[in-house]
């Protein structure tokens, strides 16, 4: 009887965590990601992905590299779709002798996030030479 009662509060709990813990994006996320290779860096790759959590239209970037760079850069531009009005500029991540840069930009305007927006990255590894990618995504 007792055994009972555990596997069905256990059961219980398990479905209060599965309801409580389902994603509120009110739109499906939107992604972007761009490699390229060399000697010095390895692989370096830059992603972009972005869409509508809590009401509030959000962008993440990252750039990896598979080598420690010197200098390892990721940045973001976010646009008013319809219009291309720069919405926030200068979101830049860097670290130093390292594999990843990278951070995630909020929207915290009411009126900006009931709109379609558009995101640019720029992804860089510098040290002796450079390499570097960039992504986009549009429409979100």
């Amino acid at each position: 009887m007792f055994r009972k009662k555990i596997i069905t509060f256990a059961l219980l709990l398990v479905m209060l965590m599965t309801i409580f813990a389902m994603p509120i994006t009110a739109s499906a996320a939107v992604y972007d990601e761009k490699t390229k290779a060399n000697s010095e860096f390895g692989t370096i790759t830059g992603m972009l992905s972005g869409g509508l959590v809590f009401d509030r239209k959000e962008v993440s970037y990252m750039t990896s590299t598979t080598k420690t760079a010197p200098i390892i850069i990721a940045e973001l531009e976010a646009c008013l779709y319809s219009t291309g009005k720069v919405i926030s500029s200068d979101e830049i991540a860097t670290q130093y002798n390292a594999k990843y840069a990278g951070y995630t930009w909020e929207c915290h305007s009411p009126t900006y996030n009931t709109q379609k927006m558009s995101a640019y990255g720029s992804h860089e590894a510098r040290g002796q030479g450079s390499l570097g990618v960039y992504t986009a995504i549009i429409n979100f």
